[in-house]
């Protein structure tokens, strides 16, 4: 990845590094503009489980921002290996349910946030999950509100 200046013309080094995990280019554009309109950095990026694991940038980043739907592959087997290496985890996705929310939580994340609302919400989820406080957007805690509750953890 080349120089970050011109590809974030907000990028300072002095934000918060986020890791973007999606397998769509287009969405990790409209991402990375949103982050760096908000001061953050880009550490880097990746569309694949793999990709991101193999990643340099990986390891100085503070957060990473986890989609769900990579392709083939489900970014919940993502979680617990990011969390096993001290990364705090936003999960952004379509999916609003409340067993998908679940299921994320579950694995480890510290946060989700719907695509439905990243333009309004991501910033609230970055700032909570980075100062170790959990985040559910508003559209992912009704979602549980609304959901009956399953024996076992939430």
């Amino acid at each position: 990845m080349g120089d970050m200046t011109s590809v974030c013309p907000f990028y300072s080094g002095l934000g918060p590094s986020i890791f973007l995990v999606d397998d769509e280019p287009r969405v990790r554009d409209g991402l990375k503009n949103l982050l760096c309109s908000l001061g953050c950095s880009i550490s880097g990026e990746a569309g694949s489980i793999r990709e991101a694991l193999a990643h340099d940038g990986l390891v100085g980043s503070g957060l990473v921002l986890l989609d769900l739907v990579l392709g083939g592959e489900n970014g919940i087997d993502l979680i617990a290996q990011l969390r096993q290496r001290g990364l705090p985890v936003l999960v952004c996705s379509w999916h609003g349910e409340s067993h998908s929310i679940r299921r994320v939580l579950n694995a480890g994340a510290n946060g989700y946030v719907t695509k439905r609302e990243v333009a309004n919400n991501l910033a609230d989820g970055i700032q909570s999950v980075l100062s170790g406080l959990p985040y559910l957007s508003p559209h992912a805690a009704a979602a549980l509100d609304m959901a009956p509750l399953n024996a076992g953890r939430i």
